[in-house]
């Protein structure tokens, strides 16, 4: 059975409505699901484009149920702490039109970038013990750090607008 990720909605602004920009990008997602499909099943798929809607630029991918639920379950757990931060962030414009001192945020800025870097290293511990017996000894650590670029990324791009959803094919 084969998932479908429905969709990659691709900000036109975010690509600035360049093919050298959406190909980079494109790529960028090869990565990251190259990356949960070899944690999940012990070897990088290529994945299959099923469909382009050019309308909102949203691109459908094929995907082995276990690689689409742990991108979904990672993008959660991602999206979780994304809302931390915006919550922070809205307070701290609230204090800046108070007047508070710039130099005050110092320490709420450091805070603010540890928790996602903090959180992805959580994830990717989480995932890579989770999936363990799936791929071959000796490779956690490299696996691990693919990760933690995957989850790097996918955090940017949803910071960026991103639209990710995954659902069941028919």
């Amino acid at each position: 059975m084969l998932l479908r990720s429905d969709p990659f909605l691709f900000p036109k602004t975010a690509i600035d409505y360049r093919l050298d920009s959406f190909a980079d990008e494109c790529k960028d997602f090869d990565f990251i699901f190259g990356t949960f499909s070899e944690i999940v099943t012990g070897k990088r798929d290529h994945y299959r484009i099923s469909t382009i809607s050019s309308s909102d630029l949203s691109v459908f991918l094929d995907s082995a149920p276990a690689v689409a639920a742990l991108v979904a379950t990672a993008a959660e757990r991602i999206l979780a702490v994304y809302k931390q931060m915006l919550e922070i962030r809205k307070l701290r414009a609230e204090l800046l039109s108070q007047d508070v001192p710039k130099d005050a945020f110092d320490k709420i800025d450091e805070d603010v970038n540890g928790r996602m870097l903090k959180a992805i290293e959580d994830v990717s511990d989480e995932i890579i013990e989770e999936h363990k017996s799936k791929h071959k000894n000796g490779r956690d650590n490299e696996l691990k750090n693919g990760l933690r670029i995957a989850l790097q990324k996918l955090a940017n791009r949803i910071d960026r607008g991103f639209h990710i959803e995954v659902r069941i094919g028919e």
